[in-house]
């Protein structure tokens, strides 16, 4: 691989996409190896781990070759990296994980091959702990999910997690908010939708009246930005 090809490669626009929030890594071939992974480029990814590179390694910023691979979407690229004992529950600094990463991109794929691969080599935590992962703000895959409007991937996490008491503090973060006060906030009703019809065991009437730090409640969040529809979800 030579170095004028990676440099025609649009790596600020694919780490930006992948929720990166800093500057490339120096360091050779693990910057082609996380291009490689963010654009799918299964051959070059393999390439380079022949080559001597740990599927472990990370850039400056922490994040590893899963994590640009999931919050693309990469699924080809994930199997061979997850082959290769990738580590799942792995942080970068801003404390994300690739299932984060995949549910704020809204890459369902991503996630549910997370789960499955997780379950297959019974990693050390199970998958509930993966999914439940906090981050530097305290927030989980679920929250980011909420926050970017995708019901789907909100749903399947409640669902493999089989949360029991989701006032519990670790679903909510350094704001006090919780999955349902995001989706709330930023108007997306088919979260709120979900996560009231599916899980109403976890969606208690506890749950919903819950209030952030700032003292408001989610639906006091969706009626201050004027979302109707989330509002009379949350009346009833």
């Amino acid at each position: 691989m030579t170095t004028s090809r990676l440099s025609r490669w649009p790596l600020t626009v694919l780490l930006l996409a992948c929720g990166c929030s800093g500057s490339p890594a120096g360091g050779g071939k693990v910057d082609a190896l996380m291009q490689a992974a963010a654009q799918g480029q299964a051959g070059q990814v393999e390439q380079l781990l022949k080559d001597g590179l740990n599927v472990n390694d990370k850039a400056a910023d922490g994040q590893t070759a899963l994590m640009h691979a999931a919050g693309q979407g990469q699924l080809g690229v994930m199997k061979i990296l997850l082959d290769r004992k990738a580590l799942m529950a792995e942080q970068d600094k801003l404390g994300q994980t690739a299932v984060m990463k995949a549910g704020k991109n809204g890459q369902r794929g991503a996630v549910l091959l997370l789960k499955n691969r997780h379950d297959e080599a019974e990693q050390q935590n199970t998958a509930y702990q993966l999914m439940a992962l906090r981050d530097k703000d305290g927030r989980t895959a679920m929250m980011y999910a909420a926050m970017e409007g995708h019901a789907d991937i909100v749903a399947d996490i409640f669902h493999y997690t089989h949360l029991v008491d989701s006032t519990d503090p670790a679903q909510r973060d350094v704001t006090g908010k919780t999955a349902l006060m995001y989706a709330a906030e930023r108007g997306y009703p088919g979260v709120v939708k979900v996560m009231l019809t599916s899980f109403p065991d976890s969606v208690t009437p506890a749950y919903i009246a819950l209030m952030d730090k700032g003292g408001k409640t989610a639906r006091q969040l969706a009626e201050e930005k004027g979302h109707r529809e989330v509002v009379e979800l949350l009346k009833k």
